[in-house]
């Protein structure tokens, strides 16, 4: 993969413009006046720098996360997702709660 040096941005947190060296796809370093032979090189002159944003919210006590996926089949109501979650626990091979409890 071709590194990318995006030159001269803000990055969130600093207080300086700084280069930024993006080596397979990762950020590899933040640095001013970074030399990258080879890389390509986008001038990002004030412009603000900010990490990746991602939407990590979840309830793992209410997923099959890591299983495959299953359709949606509860109606809207609170009562009806609890009956649903409840009712097909044991046919998607999920344990109860109780069995996931810590035991002393």
């Amino acid at each position: 993969m071709t590194d990318v040096l995006l030159r001269g941005g803000h990055p969130w947190g600093r207080d300086a413009p700084a280069d930024v060296l993006v080596r397979d796809g990762r950020i590899h370093l933040v640095a001013q006046g970074v030399e990258a032979p080879g890389a390509r090189i986008v001038d990002i002159s004030g412009q603000l720098v900010l990490p990746g944003l991602v939407e990590a919210h979840c309830h793992l006590d209410k997923t099959l996360y890591g299983g495959p996926w299953v359709p949606h089949s509860a109606d809207d109501t609170l009562a009806g997702r609890i009956g649903n979650d409840l009712g097909r626990r044991a046919e998607l091979g999920v344990p109860s709660g109780s069995a996931r409890c810590w035991r002393a």
